[in-house]
């Protein structure tokens, strides 16, 4: 025999002589507390007769139910509840024997098994599963500890759970599998008194969130770890401060639903700054996008962009027949359909490389594909590059509208939605001109076939190309400053799956001419997600890193918009979607001939697209006409 196979028959005994010693010293411990630790001597005299029989039949109940089988490392609850019932078949029996008592007639048994006292019976099913149970238990918790140790060399993070509810339990189990993540759980904190003192998943419920600086130099805490699932962005903007003056790292877990229901493992991030802009989720009409994608034929343009590449993600969900992606620039439109094609199953996906200003090209995708639904997302859209480009941004935001918009009617597309901006309205800068003169367009081309042509404004979009996340970000990363460009700037902020859901939403809603406008809750200081930003990364504001103000840019206002005076807002069956009812728009033959007059010169054409867009005016600080906060002010609910 080998020494590889000695050493684990070697431990299996020693397991099983454990096994034997702890029920024979649980029956002892029964005797002594049935007696108040004062044994009589008839009663000892019993306990040395009997105790080979009890213990060998309780012995005999763990191995016929396989309990002596387990591994003691990896204990489960299962395997415990193997445990119970064999210590309970063998009380059962010694119980129905002292029932019974002189009546039976057991040959080569004591007699004394027939007296054993239903006390002793009783409190011994209690030592012996706590004397073989506990074994295990301290075992596998050593284990743990060792692999703890090993996993992160003696250094673990101590961590407080916010939520004691179901997702903060599935949490904490989680934990106890994963040593290798580091994380040490101290304790839980939730606001609910019903919880608070509790103790669940063998941790406390410490107290609630006002008790969290207390808790956290108390229990030498070194992070916080979010375990709900849709905290309010209140909540976590204060966690954030209370972490950052602590000194200590606040994190949220990655798909906690999923976490939850035991399809993901536990996955701690950091806070993002989308977790600070939580906001309901958004209801879609579901079965109609349903009806109007699904077995169809759609086309997104501007596709490996930050909003076309999650249109084609949530629009490749409701599975159409083809979903044909226009994109200028081959490399993003070779990652979007390398993230969409192991998904994709019944539904073709058509890659085609065009510039919307192409009249041919883009006429000949359409005729080739037929789409009974287009989304234009492709556009120009960063203001200060198309103040200094402006004849850019004419012809890719105006002229390659007007020229899908052509195409699409011509070639019989059911539905066609522009994706505009809020800096359409009352425009200070060249690309809000551009694309306020692009819904023109579609407005009046609507008009004119009497088909649901429609646009969709709304504001700026968290993790796009063009934000200032990545900016600020970056400049966090190189010790700042931050630069900022006035301390009164604020805009309008959505995520980006946010935002497009609600624009698939008014696609399905919408009717010949609308211009949609989304609730995008109340505009944010951009000094704010600047601070916000600075917490998260574990900074302080003002002594780690500083922020600059720098002017404002070209084409920048202060404040955006969401309507003109001219236009008047509706409600609309979607509490987030608001229908702009226009008046005074001219022909679509009257304003072709407007843009057919443009000259492509710089200097000339702003001086045609201030006829195009009456309202381009030089920049000024602050005409908040119309905020979505005072929205209700102005909805004419009479739809």
């Amino acid at each position: 025999m080998t020494k590889n196979t000695t050493a684990p028959m070697a431990r299996r005994a020693a397991r099983r002589a454990v096994d034997i010693a702890l029920l024979a010293l649980a029956l002892v411990v029964a005797y002594w507390i049935r007696f108040d630790w004062d044994i009589p001597d008839r009663s000892f005299t019993q306990l040395a007769q009997v105790l080979v029989f009890v213990v060998g039949l309780e012995y005999l109940l763990m191995v016929r139910l396989r309990v002596v089988e387990g591994s003691w490392r990896y204990v489960t609850i299962g395997d415990l509840g193997l445990l119970v019932r064999a210590l309970y078949i063998a009380s059962a029996t010694l119980a129905v024997l002292r029932l019974l008592g002189p009546s039976l007639d057991l040959p080569g048994l004591p007699g004394e098994l027939t007296s054993i006292p239903l006390g002793v019976t009783a409190i011994n099913f209690f030592t012996s599963l706590v004397a073989v149970g506990g074994a295990r238990a301290v075992r596998r918790s050593l284990s743990e500890s060792a692999e703890i140790r090993r996993a992160t060399g003696d250094s673990v993070t101590r961590t407080i759970l916010i939520g004691a509810g179901e997702a903060g339990v599935a949490v904490a189990r989680q934990l106890r599998l994963r040593p290798d993540l580091g994380l040490d759980p101290v304790g839980f904190v939730d606001d609910d008194p019903n919880k608070q003192g509790q103790r669940i998943h063998n941790l406390d419920v410490l107290g609630g969130i006002a008790d969290l600086p207390e808790l956290i130099q108390a229990h030498e805490t070194e992070q916080l770890l979010i375990c709900i699932q849709t905290p309010p962005a209140d909540l976590v903007r204060h966690l954030g401060e209370m972490a950052a003056t602590a000194g200590i790292e606040v994190r949220k877990v990655a798909g906690l639903a999923q976490v939850v229901a035991g399809s993901m493992e536990l996955r701690p991030r950091a806070i993002e700054l989308e977790d600070l802009l939580h906001r309901d989720p958004v209801a879609t009409d579901l079965a109609g996008l349903d009806r109007l994608v699904a077995g169809r034929v759609v086309m997104v343009t501007g596709a490996g962009g930050s909003i076309g590449s999650e249109l084609c993600r949530q629009l490749a969900a409701r599975r159409p027949a083809k979903l044909v992606m226009v994109e200028q620039a081959e490399n993003a439109l070779y990652q979007i359909e390398m993230e969409l094609r192991p998904d994709a199953g019944t539904t073709e996906l058509v890659c085609a490389i065009a510039d919307v200003v192409d009249r041919q090209r883009i006429r000949e995708v359409i005729s080739t594909h037929r789409p009974s639904l287009v989304v234009h997302a492709a556009a120009h859209k960063h203001v200060p590059m198309m103040e200094a480009n402006p004849v850019e941004a004419f012809k890719n935001n105006v002229v390659g509208t007007r020229t899908l918009v052509d195409a699409c009617a011509d070639g019989g597309v059911d539905r066609f939605v522009l994706i505009s901006t809020d800096k359409a309205v009352n425009p200070t800068s060249v690309m809000g001109a551009t694309k306020r003169a692009a819904e023109r367009y579609v407005v009046a081309k609507a008009a004119e076939i009497g088909r649901p042509y429609s646009a969709v404004r709304f504001g700026n979009v968290l993790g796009s190309s063009g934000s200032v996340v990545p900016l600020f970000r970056k400049q966090i990363d190189q010790g700042g400053p931050i630069t900022v460009t006035h301390p009164e700037v604020r805009r309008y902020f959505m995520t980006i799956p946010e935002a497009v859901q609600l624009v698939l939403q008014t696609a399905v809603m919408g009717t010949s001419g609308d211009i949609f406008v989304l609730d995008m809750g109340e505009q944010i200081k951009i000094t704010q997600m600047a601070e916000d930003l600075i917490r998260l990364s574990g900074l302080r504001v003002g002594q780690d890193i500083d922020i600059e103000y720098v002017g404002l840019r070209p084409g920048e206002k202060l404040y955006e918009e969401l309507g003109l005076t001219s236009e008047r807002a509706l409600s609309t069956e979607h509490p987030k979607i608001y229908r702009w009812q226009t008046a005074g728009e001219v022909p679509v033959a009257e304003l072709a001939a407007q843009l057919d007059a443009v000259p492509f010169d710089a200097p000339l054409m702003l001086r045609y697209l201030r006829r195009l867009v009456p309202e381009f005016e030089t920049p000024s600080e602050a005409r908040p006409d119309l905020i979505l906060s005072d929205i209700s002010q102005t909805v004419d609910v009479t739809t």
